[in-house]
């Protein structure tokens, strides 16, 4: 008989450390999320703990950025019943942990798996061998020439999201509307983000009970499960981080990150389909992987897969997260453009 105190302990030794420039803020908060929501604990508690998992971060996280990470997870619910990592045998609730006394479990189950850690000579060795972004856009069975003016944002959201279901999407992050796909046609080539997934209704209830035209509640079963690569040579504070050697390398071959980005992508699509692939407005590209009906084990499976590459993993961590709408516009200047449509793997409502 495992105590919660036990349990918790021996999940996070088995966690990765969450490292710099390598998806470190998204393997930190889903220790966050596991720890509020998966083993059900108050706040205080949760960031007693996550203190414990910082020991081993490289490098570590401040007090304060792990209050945030905790407060953030706080607000994004977990689409799992609270406390999915507990069973107390024959009981309907979950244990809870409060400061240092731990309440007995009496049927261990596994504890969920924390995402993988990246194997760099895999990624080195897929991306040097291609094919690369030329190659994605001469392999789209729907090709745009480039450059041009004008957007196809309209053809290819009519193209991931046949009919007319509700959409929800925004001009930014904090300016957004659920409207069915038809009633946004004016406006989608301005837009920069979209929910990877229809809605069920135009607004739901936040965690919280506000009425917001976002919300989990209020997302579909999960479509498309996008997968980006965001590699940076240098973090915010400018030091190196462990993609700089393989950036750099990649460069002298003339290899670029978006090259790098593309090889993966079209690696990732043997595993599961490819439908369309977006520019972000940055330095990264967003593609969607069709998932719709699949099992979640598989999904997961399919993610960690890509995590271990060097994906971000969170837009999995939070089905109604936002994702880069192709051929959009970022801060409406910046055009996200689309270098790879397949109608053929977009799912058919």
């Amino acid at each position: 008989m495992m105590t919660l105190e036990e349990r918790v302990t021996k999940y996070l030794d088995a966690c990765p450390a969450a490292i710099e420039g390598c998806n470190g803020d998204a393997q930190t908060f889903s220790i966050a999320s596991a720890l509020v929501w998966g083993f059900a604990l108050e706040q205080g508690a949760a960031l007693s703990w996550l203190r414990y998992y910082n020991q081993k971060c490289d490098p570590p996280w401040s007090d304060e950025e792990l209050k945030r990470k905790i407060e953030n997870t706080v607000r994004t619910p977990s689409r799992k019943p609270r406390g999915y990592l507990l069973r107390e045998d024959g009981q309907d609730g979950c244990g809870t942990f409060h400061g240092s006394t731990a309440t007995p479990l009496l049927t261990p189950t596994p504890p969920h798996p924390c995402w993988p850690s990246v194997v760099l000579q895999d990624t080195d060795r897929i991306v040097s061998a291609g094919p690369w972004l030329y190659d994605l856009w001469e392999t789209s069975p729907v090709r745009f020439e480039h450059p041009r003016a004008e957007s196809k944002a309209v053809e290819i959201v009519g193209h991931l999201f046949p009919g007319d279901p509700l959409l929800c999407c925004g001009w930014n992050r904090s300016r957004f509307d659920t409207r069915r796909r038809l009633a946004w046609s004016d406006e989608l080539d301005r837009l920069a983000l979209i929910v990877p997934s229809p809605m069920l209704a135009p607004a739901g209830r936040t965690r919280h009970g506000r009425v917001s035209k976002h919300t989990l509640e209020a997302t579909a079963a999960r479509v498309y499960l996008i997968v980006e690569f965001d590699f940076a040579a240098r973090s915010k504070n400018g030091q190196p981080t462990v993609w700089t050697p393989l950036i750099e390398s990649w460069q002298a071959r003339d290899i670029s990150i978006f090259d790098a980005c593309a090889a993966l992508l079209l690696h990732l699509a043997v595993f599961m389909p490819l439908a369309c692939v977006t520019a972000s407005g940055g330095k990264s590209l967003h593609g969607w992987h069709l998932v719709y009906g699949k099992p979640e084990a598989e999904q997961r499976a399919f993610m960690e897969r890509a995590v271990a590459l060097g994906a971000d993993p969170a837009l999995w961590e939070n089905p109604s997260q936002f994702g880069r709408l192709p051929d959009g516009l970022r801060d409406g200047r910046v055009r996200q453009t689309c270098f790879f449509l397949n109608p053929e793997e977009c799912v058919n409502l």
